[in-house]
Parts: C-alpha cells; structure tokens; sequence
C-alpha cells in the first residue's frame, strides 16, 4: 500500500511472498486450508504484466544478442538497459504465481508457462557451468553459481541465491500443476466409474 506501483517490482520477491504467507496464515488461524483471499492480487498481477512487457525477445535482441532473449530490461532506473540478474528478482515471484489460482487463472497458465520458459532460458545463460568458467580459477568452486549478466563474471551472491530460488520455484510449481492435473484425472475417473456404475443392472454390479 505505500510503496509506488513503478518500485514494486524492486521489492520482488519478498513482498509478494510475505503477501501469500500472511493470506495463507489468516485463513490457518481461522481453521481453514492454505490459500485463503489474496488482497494485493489485483496489484501482483499489474507487477506481472509490467515485468513481462519489459521482457527482451528474438526480435528485441536481434541476431546478434541471442544471449539477451528472455531477459528483463529496467530502462527506468539503469543507464545500460540490458538485462543483469536484477531481473532475477521478480522472476521469482512470477515462478511462485503459476501455480497459485488466486493469481493465474487455469486458462493463463499455458501463457505464462511459455513467458516462463524464457525467463529460464536467459537465467540459465547467467549460470556457470564447465564452459563459463575459462575467468575463474576452480571450476569446482563455481560451477552452479550465477554472473551478473553475459558480460560481467562477477558472481553476487544475491544473484546465485536468487537464481536458484527461480529455479527451485519453477520445479515446484511445475510439480504442483501435475500433481492436481493427477488428481482431477483421478476424479474424473472415479466418477466416471460411479456413473457406469449406477447405469448397470445390480446383478450385473
């Protein structure tokens, strides 16, 4: 509520998660499952289509910058706008929406799965492995971590942590989907079953 529609995206992604903790911990402390009434969706969903316009494509990056494609762009606040692992902040609050129905709808999820993809592919470009190591002394020291952007080797630690939060969100809400998609196979098989069920003869049964 105090803070500006254009920063919330720099309060990404403890806001949003302290936002989902609280909403779920209201309706626990009422004797009710998880999930209850988001009040700040309306906002996290503006949050989300903000972050995704300023998400680079092929024809954003051109065919000389394939690296960039996925990326977010901050033109507001950077004097180089090109994507950094700062875009790594909201990507992880849009990795722990997929899977959340109060903020994507059954119908959205197809979409966001492709923008997350994206966002995957640019975040694992940042991450170090045996051929992004050649600047650093030990590959055994760094490999899995993450660097600031495509050009600079430096590795913050907030950019390896927040990095494998994305990545770590992503699995889970990709488990989650399957896992009710498991389920609602489950139960339309049940009554499936029951229907055939109460359509034949009780001898037949």
């Amino acid at each position: 509520a105090s803070v500006s529609p254009d920063q919330l995206v720099a309060q990404m992604p403890w806001l949003a998660r302290a936002a989902t903790v609280l909403a779920d911990a209201a309706t626990l402390s009422e004797g009710a499952e998880p999930g209850g009434a988001l009040a700040s969706a309306v906002a996290l969903r503006d949050v989300r289509e903000r972050v995704w316009e300023s998400q680079l494509t092929l024809v954003d990056a051109g065919v000389s910058a394939p690296d960039l494609v996925g990326g977010i762009v901050f033109t507001s606040n950077t004097t180089t706008p090109l994507p950094t692992w700062q875009g790594f902040r909201p990507m992880v609050a849009l990795a722990r929406a997929l899977p959340d129905s109060r903020l994507t709808d059954d119908d959205e999820r197809v979409r966001e799965m492709v923008r997350l993809g994206n966002a995957q592919r640019f975040v694992l470009q940042l991450q170090v492995d045996e051929f992004a190591a050649w600047s650093s002394a030990s590959l055994r020291m760094v490999r899995g971590g993450f660097r600031s952007s495509a050009w600079d080797h430096s590795m913050p630690i907030d950019a390896t942590s927040l990095g494998l939060l994305f990545l770590s969100e992503s699995v889970r809400g990709l488990r989650v989907m399957e896992a009710e998609r498991r389920g609602a196979t489950r139960e339309a098989t049940k009554q499936g079953g029951t229907r055939e069920m109460e359509g034949t003869p009780e001898r037949d049964r």
